[in-house]
This record gives C-alpha cells, sequence and structure tokens, in this order.
C-alpha cells in the first residue's frame, strides 16, 4: 500500500480546510467538473510523474491509497 496524488495534497487540504472555516453549510455538492485540456494534460503528466516515482519509492502521504490485493491460490500457504 502506498498514497498517491502527494503533490496535490498540501493544496487540496488548505481548499477543505477554508471550506470547513468559511462554511458551505450542509450544502452536498461534487468537486468532480469537466477540466480545460491544457489543465487535464498538466495534471496528467504530474500523475504520470508521480506513479513513476510511486513504483519505486512508497509515498508517505497523498490525497488517495493504493493498494495491489492478490488472491491467494489454493495449493499457496
Amino acid at each position: 500500500m502506498t498514497h498517491a496524488n502527494a503533490l496535490m495534497f498540501r493544496r487540496l487540504r488548505q481548499i477543505g480546510l477554508l471550506r470547513r472555516v468559511f462554511g458551505e453549510g450542509d450544502t452536498v455538492h461534487s468537486d468532480l467538473a469537466p477540466l480545460p485540456r491544457v489543465v487535464n494534460a498538466i495534471l496528467s503528466a504530474l500523475y504520470v510523474a508521480e506513479m513513476q516515482f510511486v513504483a519505486r519509492m512508497d509515498v508517505p502521504c497523498g490525497v488517495s491509497v493504493l493498494a495491489l490485493a492478490r488472491k491467494k491460490m489454493r495449493d499457496e500457504r
């Protein structure tokens, strides 16, 4: 197990804290929204670079958690 999206962790944490401080009431909404192609391309490039790093080393914090699970075969102990 490791974390992912560590590059965005600090910024998203700040946004979350600001939302709590200034309050959005009990309004429930989705953060999902289409992004401009340029922004999406930049974020995708950052994610790919981070995944290459994560493949070699664990990341201590991030927005997402990655886990690799494998089902044991009957003859494995």
